[in-house]
């Protein structure tokens, strides 16, 4: 059983061998995530197919919710574990990577492009994921402090 306690704002996993364990759950954890990302795609795609629903609607929906779930659930363990930094740092730093994934994607020799093959509509769900980001951003800034008009 892992035994994790708070040492100097830092997090110490007891035991000895807990470490070696949860170091080897990581990288498992992560090889995990490829799989069933690589199979998501696909069966998203079916769904679409199969239920008259369109791609877009799976993804924004389907595809949106379950690879939502790993920063849901480790953000909020963060926080249950008195870990904010870890929390806000998986949230802010997960959007950044997914946003940083379109280069190599963009490379890739499409026609069209990539980006002019997707609906249109994607651009108000990148405002608002802007909108959103920014809002955090702001209250990292100002940290509580009143704001005059």
């Amino acid at each position: 059983m892992f035994v994790v306690r708070r040492q100097a704002d830092e997090y110490q996993v007891g035991k000895g061998a807990a470490m070696l364990t949860a170091g080897g759950m990581l990288p498992l954890s992560a090889v995990m995530i490829l799989i069933a990302g690589t199979g998501l795609s696909h069966y998203g795609d079916w769904i679409a197919e199969h239920t008259g629903l369109s791609r877009l609607w799976s993804g924004v929906v389907l595809l949106t919710g379950a690879t939502c779930l790993p920063e849901v659930f480790t953000a909020g363990n963060a926080v249950l574990i008195d870990a904010p930094n870890m929390a806000v740092g998986d949230l802010f730093e997960g959007n950044a990577f997914n946003l940083a994934i379109l280069l190599p994607a963009g490379l890739v020799d499409r026609k069209p492009p990539l980006l002019e093959a997707v609906a249109p509509s994607h651009a108000v769900r990148a405002l608002v994921s802007f909108l959103l980001m920014s809002v955090g951003m702001t209250g990292i800034i100002y940290r509580g402090k009143s704001v005059s008009c």
